[in-house]
């Protein structure tokens, strides 16, 4: 923050800078890569993609990826649509271990065609569930209502809501009802996760009360001197004892 008037000024020269606030920003935490799968082995690894009716698997069929030459998809590689004359849904489930992160960000490349119109029929989910728990969480979601996107585009979630948690993050298709379903369906590649560790152990920072000057008044050679600990800090902890 400037806070000095144009020019020279006698006490702000050309402007003071808040450095305490430049100090307490610092760089952001080095991040870790968590989890990464671009399918390109025709596997998904670690991940749930249900029974044969969900409709997910793991193709090159129908579009061609960011990452060749694979891709998860939500459709029929025969028709490459999602059109079946039912009603469906699918789920593609993976187990995350988030217990020793402080943050952590889902990133992914994706596109997908579905019904447009006024109301919410079509959906796709992003979501997630400590594991335990038996509620999901919507944290991204496309439906009818939103224009197609028939370009592959990267997403970037943030999961900081579950950091220090072990969870299940789940990519949810829904057609909500059996017609007009006649569409490619969701594409999904590149999926990756990353994190930052928390930080050490921050040292305490002692203190031993205001300076003080102490003589030799009675030549003695030994003096007293009472020190104060009172305003020593732990910037990650509490402090429970002083020893001098």
């Amino acid at each position: 923050e400037d806070l000095g008037p144009g020019g020279w000024d006698e006490q702000y020269g050309y402007g003071i800078v808040d450095a305490n606030a430049a100090i307490d920003a610092g760089p952001p935490p080095p991040q870790t890569e968590l989890y990464s799968e671009n399918f390109d082995d025709g596997l998904a690894q670690g991940w749930d993609l249900g029974n044969m009716y969900s409709l997910w698997h793991v193709s090159a069929q129908c579009a061609t990826a960011p990452s060749p030459p694979n891709y998860l998809a939500f459709n029929k590689d025969s028709s490459c649509q999602y059109a079946t004359g039912r009603h469906v849904q699918g789920n593609a489930v993976l187990d995350l271990d988030l217990a020793s992160q402080s943050d952590a960000t889902l990133t992914f490349d994706h596109r997908f065609e579905k019904e447009v119109a006024t109301v919410q029929r079509d959906e796709l989910l992003v979501q997630a569930q400590p594991i335990g728990n038996t509620t999901w969480t919507t944290i991204k979601k496309w439906d009818s209502r939103d224009p197609n996107q028939l370009d592959w585009s990267s997403q970037s979630i943030s999961l900081d809501a579950y950091a220090g948690m072990s969870i299940k993050l789940r990519f949810r298709f829904d057609s909500r009802d059996a017609q007009n379903n006649n569409y490619a369906g969701w594409f999904i590649d590149n999926v990756a996760v990353t994190g930052a560790a928390p930080p050490g152990n921050q040292l305490p920072v002692a203190s031993a009360g205001p300076d003080q000057a102490v003589g030799d008044d009675d030549a003695s050679g030994d003096e007293s001197v009472t020190l104060d600990g009172t305003d020593s800090s732990d910037g990650d902890g509490t402090i429970v004892s002083y020893e001098w």
